[in-house]
C-alpha cells in the first residue's frame, strides 16, 4: 500500500500550485505525527526538486535543506 500512497502524493503535488501545496503542508504539520509529517516532507522535496521545494518551503516556514 506503500507504493499507491506515494502515486498519490506525487500526483497530488504535482497538480497543486504553491498555495494550496502550502495550504496542504500546513495542515499535514497539524495533523500528523512527526514521523509522518517528516516522510511527507522528504518526498515533497524529492518531487518538486530544489528550486520548487525551496519556494514552499519558504511559505510553510520549513527549512528548506529539511528532508
Amino acid at each position: 500500500m506503500p507504493e499507491a500512497r506515494d502515486r498519490f502524493a506525487r500526483r497530488m503535488l504535482l497538480a497543486l500550485n504553491v498555495g494550496e501545496q502550502a495550504e496542504l503542508l500546513s495542515g499535514a504539520r497539524k495533523l500528523l505525527p512527526a514521523s509522518a509529517f517528516s516522510a511527507l516532507v522528504a518526498q515533497a522535496r524529492e518531487i518538486l526538486g530544489p528550486e520548487r521545494w525551496a519556494v514552499l518551503a519558504g511559505r510553510v516556514g520549513i527549512d528548506s535543506a529539511a528532508a
